[in-house]
Protein backbone atom coordinates (compact mmCIF):
# COMPACT_ATOMS: atom_id res chain seq x y z
CA UNK A 1 0.00 0.00 0.00
CA UNK A 2 1.47 3.30 -1.02
CA UNK A 3 1.91 6.14 1.46
CA UNK A 4 -0.91 8.02 -0.29
CA UNK A 5 -3.26 5.13 0.19
CA UNK A 6 -2.20 4.73 3.81
CA UNK A 7 -2.96 8.42 4.36
CA UNK A 8 -6.50 8.13 2.93
CA UNK A 9 -7.12 4.91 4.85
CA UNK A 10 -6.10 6.65 8.08
CA UNK A 11 -8.45 9.58 7.27
CA UNK A 12 -11.36 7.21 6.55
CA UNK A 13 -10.75 5.25 9.75
CA UNK A 14 -10.57 8.50 11.73
CA UNK A 15 -13.79 9.85 10.23
CA UNK A 16 -15.54 6.53 10.84
CA UNK A 17 -14.36 6.48 14.43
CA UNK A 18 -15.57 10.07 14.89
CA UNK A 19 -18.98 9.23 13.43
CA UNK A 20 -19.17 6.11 15.59
CA UNK A 21 -18.32 8.10 18.74
CA UNK A 22 -20.81 10.86 17.82
CA UNK A 23 -23.66 8.40 17.19
CA UNK A 24 -23.14 6.11 20.17
CA UNK A 25 -21.74 8.54 22.75
CA UNK A 26 -23.55 11.79 21.89
CA UNK A 27 -26.49 11.48 19.48
CA UNK A 28 -28.16 8.38 20.91
CA UNK A 29 -27.95 9.51 24.60
CA UNK A 30 -29.18 13.00 23.68
CA UNK A 31 -32.00 11.53 21.57
CA UNK A 32 -33.09 9.39 24.50
CA UNK A 33 -33.03 12.42 26.83
CA UNK A 34 -35.01 14.50 24.31
CA UNK A 35 -37.61 11.74 24.05
CA UNK A 36 -37.96 11.65 27.85
CA UNK A 37 -38.18 15.44 27.99
CA UNK A 38 -40.86 15.48 25.26
CA UNK A 39 -42.95 12.94 27.20
CA UNK A 40 -42.49 14.97 30.39
CA UNK A 41 -43.46 18.15 28.49
CA UNK A 42 -46.65 16.51 27.19
CA UNK A 43 -47.47 15.35 30.73
CA UNK A 44 -46.85 18.82 32.17
CA UNK A 45 -49.02 20.40 29.45
CA UNK A 46 -51.85 17.99 30.30
CA UNK A 47 -51.47 18.82 34.00
CA UNK A 48 -51.57 22.53 33.13
CA UNK A 49 -54.75 22.08 31.06
CA UNK A 50 -56.34 20.10 33.91
CA UNK A 51 -55.36 22.83 36.36
CA UNK A 52 -56.99 25.51 34.19
CA UNK A 53 -60.22 23.50 34.09
CA UNK A 54 -60.11 23.06 37.86
CA UNK A 55 -59.55 26.80 38.36
CA UNK A 56 -62.67 27.58 36.30
CA UNK A 57 -64.63 24.97 38.25
CA UNK A 58 -63.29 26.40 41.52
CA UNK A 59 -64.65 29.86 40.67
CA UNK A 60 -68.07 28.38 39.97
CA UNK A 61 -67.91 26.28 43.15
CA UNK A 62 -67.06 29.38 45.18
CA UNK A 63 -70.19 31.11 43.88
CA UNK A 64 -72.29 28.03 44.64
CA UNK A 65 -70.67 27.70 48.07
CA UNK A 66 -71.90 31.18 49.02
CA UNK A 67 -75.49 30.02 48.46
CA UNK A 68 -74.90 26.77 50.34
CA UNK A 69 -73.33 28.55 53.32
CA UNK A 70 -76.26 31.00 53.46
CA UNK A 71 -78.81 28.16 53.37
CA UNK A 72 -76.88 26.18 56.00
CA UNK A 73 -76.60 29.23 58.25
CA UNK A 74 -80.34 29.88 57.94
CA UNK A 75 -81.10 26.27 58.95
CA UNK A 76 -78.49 26.21 61.73
CA UNK A 77 -79.96 29.32 63.34
CA UNK A 78 -83.33 27.60 63.64
CA UNK A 79 -82.16 24.22 64.99
CA UNK A 80 -82.56 24.23 68.78
CA UNK A 81 -80.15 22.26 70.98
CA UNK A 82 -82.75 21.01 73.43
CA UNK A 83 -86.20 19.40 73.43
CA UNK A 84 -87.87 22.31 75.25
CA UNK A 85 -91.43 21.06 74.76
CA UNK A 86 -92.69 23.86 76.98
CA UNK A 87 -91.13 26.39 74.62
CA UNK A 88 -92.74 24.68 71.61
CA UNK A 89 -96.17 24.78 73.30
CA UNK A 90 -95.67 28.43 74.18
CA UNK A 91 -94.69 29.36 70.61
CA UNK A 92 -97.59 27.46 68.98
CA UNK A 93 -100.08 28.86 71.51
CA UNK A 94 -98.83 32.41 71.00
CA UNK A 95 -99.15 32.20 67.20
CA UNK A 96 -102.57 30.53 67.47
CA UNK A 97 -103.90 33.31 69.70
CA UNK A 98 -102.42 35.95 67.36
CA UNK A 99 -104.13 34.41 64.29
CA UNK A 100 -107.47 33.60 66.00
CA UNK A 101 -106.96 29.82 65.91
CA UNK A 102 -108.56 27.81 68.73
CA UNK A 103 -106.37 24.90 69.92
CA UNK A 104 -108.43 21.85 70.92
CA UNK A 105 -105.54 19.49 71.64
CA UNK A 106 -101.75 19.30 71.31
CA UNK A 107 -99.96 15.96 71.68
CA UNK A 108 -96.24 15.19 71.42
CA UNK A 109 -95.34 11.90 69.71
CA UNK A 110 -92.20 9.79 70.19
CA UNK A 111 -89.00 11.57 69.18
CA UNK A 112 -87.17 9.93 66.27
CA UNK A 113 -83.67 10.49 64.80
CA UNK A 114 -83.60 12.47 61.56
CA UNK A 115 -82.44 10.81 58.31
CA UNK A 116 -79.35 13.05 58.10
CA UNK A 117 -78.08 12.00 61.52
CA UNK A 118 -77.29 15.41 63.04
CA UNK A 119 -80.81 16.20 64.25
CA UNK A 120 -83.88 14.58 65.83
CA UNK A 121 -87.54 15.03 64.89
CA UNK A 122 -90.29 15.67 67.44
CA UNK A 123 -93.70 14.82 65.91
CA UNK A 124 -96.60 16.95 67.17
CA UNK A 125 -100.30 16.22 66.62
CA UNK A 126 -102.37 19.41 66.74
CA UNK A 127 -106.16 19.78 66.55
CA UNK A 128 -107.61 23.28 66.01
CA UNK A 129 -110.83 25.04 65.03
CA UNK A 130 -110.67 28.10 62.75
CA UNK A 131 -111.45 29.27 59.23
CA UNK A 132 -109.22 28.52 56.23
CA UNK A 133 -107.70 31.98 56.06
CA UNK A 134 -106.73 32.01 59.75
CA UNK A 135 -105.18 28.55 59.49
CA UNK A 136 -103.16 29.63 56.46
CA UNK A 137 -101.87 32.68 58.34
CA UNK A 138 -101.11 30.43 61.32
CA UNK A 139 -98.98 28.11 59.15
CA UNK A 140 -97.17 31.06 57.59
CA UNK A 141 -96.31 32.55 60.98
CA UNK A 142 -95.15 29.17 62.34
CA UNK A 143 -92.87 29.02 59.31
CA UNK A 144 -91.20 32.23 60.56
CA UNK A 145 -90.78 30.90 64.09
CA UNK A 146 -87.41 31.23 65.83
CA UNK A 147 -87.15 27.46 65.87
CA UNK A 148 -87.68 25.07 62.98
CA UNK A 149 -91.26 23.69 63.05
CA UNK A 150 -92.76 22.25 59.84
CA UNK A 151 -96.28 21.09 58.99
CA UNK A 152 -96.35 17.99 56.78
CA UNK A 153 -99.94 16.71 56.93
CA UNK A 154 -103.41 18.30 57.37
CA UNK A 155 -106.94 16.90 57.51
CA UNK A 156 -109.93 19.26 57.25
CA UNK A 157 -113.52 18.57 58.29
CA UNK A 158 -116.59 20.80 58.62
CA UNK A 159 -117.42 21.95 62.13
CA UNK A 160 -121.16 21.56 62.75
CA UNK A 161 -121.03 23.48 66.04
CA UNK A 162 -119.62 26.69 64.60
CA UNK A 163 -120.86 27.84 61.20
CA UNK A 164 -118.09 28.98 58.87
CA UNK A 165 -115.34 27.32 60.90
CA UNK A 166 -113.36 24.16 60.17
CA UNK A 167 -111.85 21.45 62.33
CA UNK A 168 -108.24 20.79 61.37
CA UNK A 169 -105.99 17.96 62.50
CA UNK A 170 -102.39 18.66 61.53
CA UNK A 171 -99.08 16.87 62.04
CA UNK A 172 -96.05 19.04 62.75
CA UNK A 173 -92.39 18.25 63.30
CA UNK A 174 -90.01 20.22 65.50
CA UNK A 175 -86.29 19.65 64.97
CA UNK A 176 -83.52 19.40 67.58
CA UNK A 177 -79.79 19.52 66.83
CA UNK A 178 -77.97 16.38 68.02
CA UNK A 179 -74.69 16.52 66.07
CA UNK A 180 -71.81 18.91 65.50
CA UNK A 181 -73.18 21.60 63.21
CA UNK A 182 -71.74 24.56 65.10
CA UNK A 183 -68.11 25.42 65.90
CA UNK A 184 -68.67 26.32 69.54
CA UNK A 185 -71.20 25.97 72.35
CA UNK A 186 -73.41 28.91 73.27
CA UNK A 187 -75.62 29.74 76.20
CA UNK A 188 -79.39 29.29 75.84
CA UNK A 189 -79.87 33.07 75.63
CA UNK A 190 -77.17 33.45 72.96
CA UNK A 191 -78.69 30.58 71.00
CA UNK A 192 -82.18 32.14 70.97
CA UNK A 193 -80.80 35.54 69.99
CA UNK A 194 -78.75 34.02 67.17
CA UNK A 195 -81.76 32.13 65.79
CA UNK A 196 -83.53 35.35 64.82
CA UNK A 197 -85.30 34.41 61.60
CA UNK A 198 -85.12 36.47 58.45
CA UNK A 199 -88.21 36.18 56.18
CA UNK A 200 -87.67 34.05 53.09
CA UNK A 201 -89.81 36.45 51.04
CA UNK A 202 -90.97 40.04 51.38
CA UNK A 203 -94.62 40.98 50.88
CA UNK A 204 -95.86 44.44 50.00
CA UNK A 205 -98.62 44.32 52.61
CA UNK A 206 -99.66 41.85 55.31
CA UNK A 207 -103.30 41.65 54.22
CA UNK A 208 -102.46 41.20 50.55
CA UNK A 209 -100.77 37.78 50.75
CA UNK A 210 -102.45 34.45 50.21
CA UNK A 211 -100.75 31.81 52.43
CA UNK A 212 -101.92 29.01 50.13
CA UNK A 213 -100.46 30.63 47.01
CA UNK A 214 -96.78 30.31 46.09
CA UNK A 215 -94.81 33.49 45.57
CA UNK A 216 -94.15 33.55 41.83
CA UNK A 217 -94.86 35.35 38.58
CA UNK A 218 -96.12 38.92 39.03
CA UNK A 219 -95.42 38.87 42.77
CA UNK A 220 -91.73 38.15 42.22
CA UNK A 221 -91.55 40.92 39.60
CA UNK A 222 -93.28 43.28 42.00
CA UNK A 223 -90.72 42.54 44.73
CA UNK A 224 -87.82 42.94 42.29
CA UNK A 225 -89.19 46.29 41.11
CA UNK A 226 -89.04 47.60 44.69
CA UNK A 227 -85.31 46.87 45.02
CA UNK A 228 -83.26 49.91 45.97
CA UNK A 229 -79.54 49.87 45.20
CA UNK A 230 -78.90 51.90 48.38
CA UNK A 231 -79.94 48.82 50.41
CA UNK A 232 -77.42 46.50 48.71
CA UNK A 233 -74.01 45.54 50.04
CA UNK A 234 -71.20 43.68 48.28
CA UNK A 235 -70.44 40.20 49.64
CA UNK A 236 -67.86 38.82 47.20
CA UNK A 237 -66.52 38.92 43.66
CA UNK A 238 -65.41 35.90 41.64
CA UNK A 239 -64.03 35.59 38.11
CA UNK A 240 -65.59 32.99 35.80
CA UNK A 241 -63.26 32.74 32.79
CA UNK A 242 -63.44 36.31 31.39
CA UNK A 243 -66.68 37.19 33.17
CA UNK A 244 -66.79 38.77 36.62
CA UNK A 245 -69.58 37.86 39.04
CA UNK A 246 -70.48 39.89 42.11
CA UNK A 247 -72.70 38.63 44.93
CA UNK A 248 -74.79 41.35 46.57
CA UNK A 249 -77.37 41.07 49.36
CA UNK A 250 -80.08 43.45 50.51
CA UNK A 251 -81.15 44.37 54.05
CA UNK A 252 -83.07 41.07 54.40
CA UNK A 253 -80.02 39.05 53.25
CA UNK A 254 -81.71 38.17 49.95
CA UNK A 255 -78.90 37.53 47.40
CA UNK A 256 -78.60 39.08 43.96
CA UNK A 257 -75.96 38.40 41.30
CA UNK A 258 -74.26 40.95 39.06
CA UNK A 259 -73.03 39.06 35.98
CA UNK A 260 -71.43 41.31 33.41
CA UNK A 261 -73.67 44.38 33.49
CA UNK A 262 -76.95 42.63 34.40
CA UNK A 263 -78.34 42.09 37.90
CA UNK A 264 -80.12 38.75 38.46
CA UNK A 265 -82.36 37.37 41.23
CA UNK A 266 -81.37 34.56 43.63
CA UNK A 267 -82.12 31.77 41.15
CA UNK A 268 -80.41 33.63 38.27
CA UNK A 269 -83.62 33.22 36.24
CA UNK A 270 -84.83 36.85 36.14
CA UNK A 271 -83.01 40.06 35.24
CA UNK A 272 -83.76 42.90 37.65
CA UNK A 273 -85.05 45.70 35.44
CA UNK A 274 -83.83 49.31 35.62
CA UNK A 275 -80.59 48.31 37.43
CA UNK A 276 -77.23 47.87 35.71
CA UNK A 277 -73.72 47.43 37.05
CA UNK A 278 -70.07 47.47 36.06
CA UNK A 279 -66.65 46.57 37.49
CA UNK A 280 -64.15 49.44 37.47
CA UNK A 281 -60.99 50.35 39.38
CA UNK A 282 -61.43 47.82 42.15
CA UNK A 283 -65.07 48.75 42.75
CA UNK A 284 -68.56 47.77 41.63
CA UNK A 285 -70.71 50.58 40.27
CA UNK A 286 -74.51 50.27 40.26
CA UNK A 287 -76.94 52.47 38.32
CA UNK A 288 -80.69 52.50 38.91
CA UNK A 289 -83.07 54.27 36.51
CA UNK A 290 -86.42 55.52 37.78
CA UNK A 291 -89.02 54.12 35.34
CA UNK A 292 -91.27 57.15 35.88
CA UNK A 293 -88.99 60.19 35.95
CA UNK A 294 -86.04 58.67 34.08
CA UNK A 295 -83.60 59.95 36.70
CA UNK A 296 -80.51 57.82 37.37
CA UNK A 297 -79.16 56.97 40.81
CA UNK A 298 -75.57 55.76 41.16
CA UNK A 299 -73.72 53.92 43.91
CA UNK A 300 -70.10 52.67 44.23
CA UNK A 301 -69.35 49.58 46.32
CA UNK A 302 -65.83 48.59 47.35
CA UNK A 303 -64.54 45.12 46.69
CA UNK A 304 -64.42 42.83 49.76
CA UNK A 305 -61.13 43.28 51.60
CA UNK A 306 -60.60 46.85 50.35
CA UNK A 307 -63.16 48.40 52.67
Amino acid sequence: MTPQQQKWAAIIVGVGAAIFCYVYFLYLPLSAQISVLNKDLVKKQQELDDAKVKVKQMDMLKAQNIDLERDLNFTRKRLAKSDDQAGIIKEISRVAAEKNVAIMSLEFQKTAPGPKGFYSEIPIKLSVVCDYNSFGQFLTRIGYSTRLINCFDCQFSANADQKGSTSVTAMFKAFVLTGDLEPADKTAKEEVNERAVEPLYRYTQESGKDPFKSLSGNELQQIASELNIMSLRLESVVVLSKTKLAVLVDGSNVPYYLIGSKLYNKDKTEIIKNIEGSFDSGRVELKQTDPVSGSVRQRLLDMPGSR
